[in-house]
């Protein structure tokens, strides 16, 4: 089923979110492997959901030098957690979303040492707060126009959760921060966040028109 309202060949919105974000973004789409070769442009927009977007806090790697949407998949395999449940049935409301992180001026794998940095930035004057502020109302305003919806925001982990509701305003929820150690355990509660997102957004409602019931690549 293609995703009537999300037209991406001659998007603007589309190309310049590609333009601006395609080294901080990506989608949640993985094949059995849980990677991606992400030479998939012809066919996202029979997959995408740009209005249900995932928020991380920051990335733990560079992500500079990787092919254009890498942020999510690759490196550590913690993310593999969250891509698990996101490709069992019951979540499919949630295959394609969009992934970013709020932060995207700061690579570190310890969100307690980024969240000092913005603490301390926050005393200064807020400067690195403000610049990441503008980047995330932006790729916001790009993701709306493609989709034609208002956004579902879900931050991963209680952090990312912080920040993104001193930066922007919506519908804000979290889930479970998949870099918990414990692999089936973490599953476990972030399953359980999803099933309350689902019921609480009315996630078959905010899905109506968009694919989900496609298959893993």
């Amino acid at each position: 089923m293609q995703n009537d309202n999300v037209k991406l060949k001659k998007s603007e919105p589309f190309l310049e979110l590609k333009r601006k974000f395609r080294k901080f973004g990506s989608w949640a789409l993985w094949d059995k492997d849980k990677n991606y070769d992400f030479d998939f442009e012809d066919s996202l927009e029979f997959q995408i959901k740009p209005h249900i977007v995932f928020i991380g806090l920051n990335a733990s790697k560079e992500l500079a030098d990787k092919k254009d949407w890498a942020n999510y998949h690759f490196g550590s395999w913690h993310y593999q957690k969250l891509a698990d449940v996101i490709l069992e049935k019951e979540f499919s409301y949630f295959k394609g979303a969009y992934m970013t992180d709020i932060i995207k001026t700061s690579i570190d794998s310890k969100s307690k040492k980024v969240d000092e940095i913005l603490e301390q930035d926050r005393k200064n004057g807020g400067n690195k707060i403000k610049e990441n502020m503008d980047k995330i109302e932006r790729e916001i305003e790009l993701l709306s126009s493609i989709s034609n919806k208002k956004c579902l925001f879900i931050c991963i982990g209680k952090c990312a959760f912080k920040w993104t509701k001193e930066m922007i305003q919506g519908d804000i929820c979290e889930v479970f921060r998949y870099a918990n150690y414990g692999k089936e355990e973490v599953k476990k509660k972030i399953r359980r966040d999803l099933r309350k997102i689902i019921l609480n957004f009315d996630l078959p409602r905010l899905c109506r028109g968009f694919s989900i019931e496609s298959e893993s690549f």
